[in-house]
Protein backbone atom coordinates (compact mmCIF):
# COMPACT_ATOMS: atom_id res chain seq x y z
CA UNK A 1 0.00 0.00 0.00
CA UNK A 2 2.89 2.39 0.59
CA UNK A 3 3.39 2.56 -3.18
CA UNK A 4 -0.25 3.63 -3.65
CA UNK A 5 -0.32 6.45 -1.07
CA UNK A 6 1.40 9.05 -3.28
CA UNK A 7 -1.26 8.52 -5.96
CA UNK A 8 -4.31 9.07 -3.71
CA UNK A 9 -5.84 12.48 -4.45
CA UNK A 10 -9.19 12.22 -2.65
CA UNK A 11 -9.99 10.55 0.69
CA UNK A 12 -13.42 9.99 2.26
CA UNK A 13 -14.00 8.19 5.55
CA UNK A 14 -17.08 7.49 7.66
CA UNK A 15 -16.37 7.51 11.43
CA UNK A 16 -12.56 7.48 11.22
CA UNK A 17 -10.97 5.13 13.75
CA UNK A 18 -7.35 6.13 13.18
CA UNK A 19 -4.99 8.88 14.22
CA UNK A 20 -5.78 11.82 11.96
CA UNK A 21 -2.09 12.70 11.86
CA UNK A 22 -1.66 9.55 9.71
CA UNK A 23 -2.75 11.69 6.77
CA UNK A 24 0.91 12.61 6.46
CA UNK A 25 1.36 9.28 4.62
CA UNK A 26 -0.85 10.60 1.81
CA UNK A 27 1.54 12.99 0.10
CA UNK A 28 -0.71 14.46 -2.59
CA UNK A 29 -4.19 14.65 -1.08
CA UNK A 30 -6.34 17.31 -2.69
CA UNK A 31 -9.69 16.60 -0.98
CA UNK A 32 -10.40 15.17 2.48
CA UNK A 33 -13.91 14.31 3.64
CA UNK A 34 -14.40 12.96 7.16
CA UNK A 35 -17.92 12.11 8.30
CA UNK A 36 -19.09 11.60 11.86
CA UNK A 37 -15.85 12.59 13.55
CA UNK A 38 -16.18 12.70 17.33
CA UNK A 39 -15.72 16.31 18.34
CA UNK A 40 -12.95 16.12 20.92
CA UNK A 41 -9.95 18.25 21.70
CA UNK A 42 -7.74 15.40 20.47
CA UNK A 43 -9.41 15.10 17.05
CA UNK A 44 -9.34 18.85 16.46
CA UNK A 45 -5.70 19.16 17.57
CA UNK A 46 -4.69 16.25 15.29
CA UNK A 47 -6.35 17.91 12.30
CA UNK A 48 -4.74 21.25 13.04
CA UNK A 49 -1.35 19.63 13.54
CA UNK A 50 -1.64 17.91 10.15
CA UNK A 51 -2.66 21.12 8.40
CA UNK A 52 0.07 23.20 10.05
CA UNK A 53 3.02 20.79 9.86
CA UNK A 54 2.53 18.29 7.04
CA UNK A 55 4.34 18.88 3.77
CA UNK A 56 1.43 17.26 1.92
CA UNK A 57 -1.06 19.70 3.43
CA UNK A 58 0.09 22.36 0.98
CA UNK A 59 -1.71 20.46 -1.82
CA UNK A 60 -5.11 20.43 -0.08
CA UNK A 61 -7.85 22.30 -1.91
CA UNK A 62 -10.84 21.26 0.21
CA UNK A 63 -11.52 19.71 3.62
CA UNK A 64 -15.07 18.70 4.52
CA UNK A 65 -15.78 17.70 8.11
CA UNK A 66 -18.88 16.48 9.86
CA UNK A 67 -18.54 16.42 13.65
CA UNK A 68 -20.65 14.54 16.17
CA UNK A 69 -21.14 16.13 19.55
CA UNK A 70 -21.85 13.71 22.37
CA UNK A 71 -23.21 14.13 25.84
CA UNK A 72 -23.14 11.06 28.05
CA UNK A 73 -22.15 8.97 25.02
CA UNK A 74 -25.39 9.83 23.20
CA UNK A 75 -25.03 11.75 19.91
CA UNK A 76 -27.22 14.84 20.02
CA UNK A 77 -26.12 17.17 17.22
CA UNK A 78 -24.31 16.77 13.96
CA UNK A 79 -22.48 19.84 12.69
CA UNK A 80 -21.35 20.28 9.15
Amino acid sequence: MVHVFPHVKSFTCWEPQFELTDFSYFYCLRHITLLRVNFTETSVSQLLKYIETSKGASFIERISLEFVLTVSAVPIIILQ
